[in-house]
């Protein structure tokens, strides 16, 4: 007996079976993403933590000093022992770790500008982007901007909850310093607003805000 794969059920049928094939290659694609974003969600905090762990290192030396020099030789004491002690979790292969990195697709976006890929574009003078700042120890940060070559220079303004450093991007650069943020305390947010011409505002992407903590190898 003949079969006719054209029939409506074995049509149906097959159908079927291409959707729930279909379904299932697009969870496991789902799923591989999910976890791509989680690792490096979990590698960047690493990161994070390594380099708090060194900053909290240089500044207990500096405390150090302060309390030899004013004769509270017990106070130094301890606090170089809080020092050396937190410097020995640091491996040598953490050593690079200062660099605190925050992504466009991280950002919140307000008064204009989208998501294009993985840069922030369509800029107008009313846009806002913001970050969301982990634990922070409060100090200096040298600013650097990640961004697309502009044809006009633009002025940025990056400002925290009491303080603010402005800079430029020059024509022909991909990654401009803004020179160094102080963070304070009870800050826990991060705030960027560009300025220049619309053409050259229209065209701006940003990529990427990278603070590097003041703090040398320990």
């Amino acid at each position: 007996m003949s079969v006719c794969l054209y029939h409506p059920c074995y049509l149906a049928v097959l159908g079927l079976l291409l959707s729930t094939v279909w379904l299932v290659a697009e969870d496991n694609t789902t799923r591989a993403a999910f976890e791509q974003a989680r690792e490096q969600y979990e590698a960047k905090r690493e990161a994070q933590a390594i380099a708090f762990k060194r900053l909290q290192v240089k500044r207990l030396q500096a405390l150090e000093s302060t309390l030899a020099e004013a004769a509270a030789y017990e106070d130094a004491k301890r606090c170089r022992e809080s020092w050396q002690k937190l410097k020995s979790s640091i491996t040598s292969e953490d050593l690079g770790a200062l660099e605190l990195r925050f992504e466009a697709t991280e950002a919140r976006l307000e008064g204009g500008g989208r998501l294009l890929g993985r840069a922030i574009g369509n800029w107008k003078t009313t846009s806002k982007v913001s970050w969301e700042l982990p634990d922070l120890p409060s100090g200096g940060y040298q600013v650097w901007i990640e961004h697309a070559i502009v044809k006009a220079p633009v002025s940025v303004r990056l400002s925290e909850a009491q303080f603010f450093v402005e800079g430029s991007f020059g024509k022909g650069a991909t990654k401009s310093s803004l020179g160094y943020l102080k963070v304070s305390k009870a800050s826990d947010v991060i705030t960027l607003t560009v300025s220049s011409d619309d053409s050259t505002l229209e065209a701006l992407e940003i990529r990427a805000l990278v603070l590097v903590a003041q703090a040398p190898s320990v």
